[in-house]
């Protein structure tokens, strides 16, 4: 699977909701592909699952929505944002202030706050 581009990823350790909500969005799939006729080729599987794709977003009402709207439809009503843009490399200028505190690194290019050292590496120090 990785191969394909594939990437596992895993549910946060002690946080049995997420897995849960992942599983019942399975459930949900599977039994809408358990009515469908079987399919013979990859193709033929994934229009399936384009197909329920369509029904659960733009179609299904769904109960945690308020107006039991579709999940398509509360996608639409969301106001988009700009994609964050990167700020050009410059060097801050930094004043000690209640807020902020300026250190000063390490022969070994590293900083200490309360009791903890933190590696910054030579090119930031």
């Amino acid at each position: 699977m990785r191969s394909l581009g594939v990437e596992p990823i895993t549910g946060k350790p002690y946080k049995p909701t997420t897995q849960g909500k992942n599983e019942r969005f399975h459930q949900t799939l599977f039994r809408f592909l358990n009515k469908q006729p079987i399919a013979e080729t990859l193709e033929q599987l994934q229009a399936q699952v384009d197909a329920f794709d369509a029904i659960y977003n733009a179609e299904r009402p769904h109960q945690a929505l308020p107006g039991r709207i579709t999940a398509q439809q509360a996608w639409e009503a969301t106001p988009k944002v700009e994609a964050p843009r990167p700020v050009a490399p410059s060097t801050p200028v930094v004043s000690p202030s209640d807020e902020i505190r300026v250190k000063k690194t390490t022969n070994t290019d590293a900083v200490e706050f309360r009791g903890i050292r933190f590696g910054i590496g030579r090119a930031r120090a």
